[in-house]
């Protein structure tokens, strides 16, 4: 609990700090918290007897998905229309661009590069490059949310952001902490046996009063009941974003995805929420919300 809280300490300051200024210090973050992300989905797939595929052939193109995710990130501000200064703006077709030209490339190096091999582990492979680029690529809807509004200095966007990231992490904290305390009846037991019922509606609780509050604090342009609703369906893809990870997890066999977060495992291990919460938010406030 310790090394959970002394990471807590130490992370949650300069992820405020890079949403905060934004430009390039976000981007640098995503696309470092992309990389490693993926870097973890990749260990969780392939393996001769262990796995999300019990196959020694069923290996992802990890460069290419490497390469793909990263400029899933690069492209993201893009597709708001308005982005940080050391990259295209105004390109609202880029991120689209990127996202088919990936498909292609992953699919060619499927078919030409490993014509030796079965045809079962060939789909396998392309599957799961596919499969992590497009996970860990959901962090770049926090650079497009990061970007709505009325332009610079984008501060409509950065205070939307800063509510889908704490709205987000007050769901895992109450969660976490009920389910602790007073977590009797499971959650979904096959799949995550430590998660409650109980932990389950104390995160909702947790998302709408840290929803409520966020949008005091940064005067969201949206009515009370409008952040509370919105708060209230970030507890829930927060939550089920949160098992589906644990789904990879126990599907490989892994406790954690990864050891690089003390008292959290791995950057995914962290992330899982935010990757469906995100893409949530910005439609959201893009399209509910017309902002």
């Amino acid at each position: 609990m310790a090394l959970r809280l002394l990471s807590a300490a130490v992370g949650i300051p300069v992820l405020f700090a890079a949403i905060w200024y934004g430009d390039v210090w976000l981007v640098l973050l995503v696309a470092i918290a992309a990389l490693l992300g993926l870097a973890e989905f990749y260990r969780l797939a392939p393996g001769p007897s262990r796995g999300l595929a019990a196959s020694a052939g069923a290996r992802p193109a990890a460069t290419l998905g490497f390469l793909w995710a990263l400029a899933l990130v690069l492209a993201a501000p893009a597709a708001a229309g308005d982005g940080p200064s050391l990259l295209l703006s105004d390109q609202p077709h880029l991120f689209l661009t990127v996202l088919a030209g990936g498909l292609l490339a992953t699919l060619a190096w499927s078919i030409f590069s490993r014509r030796e091999a079965a045809l079962k582990d060939v789909a396998a492979g392309w599957a799961f490059t596919v499969a992590g680029a497009l996970y860990v690529g959901l962090l770049a809807y926090a650079l497009m949310l990061r970007y709505v509004g009325d332009g610079p200095p984008f501060t409509e966007g950065r205070n939307w952001l800063l509510f889908a990231v704490f709205t987000t992490f007050a769901t895992d904290t109450g969660a976490f902490f009920v389910g602790r305390l007073i977590g009797k009846r499971p959650l979904a037991p096959t799949i995550s046996p430590k998660k409650s019922q109980e932990g389950a509606l104390a995160g909702l609780v947790a998302a709408v009063g840290a929803a409520l509050a966020l949008g005091a604090l940064l005067d969201l342009p949206a009515a009370a009941w409008q952040q509370a609703m919105v708060g209230l369906v970030v507890g829930v893809v927060a939550q089920v974003g949160d098992l589906a990870e644990s789904m990879l997890k126990r599907s490989a066999g892994a406790k954690e995805a990864g050891g690089l977060i003390p008292g959290h495992g791995g950057v995914l291990d962290r992330l899982d929420s935010l990757l469906f919460a995100l893409p949530v938010v910005y439609y959201v406030v893009v399209l509910a919300l017309g902002r």
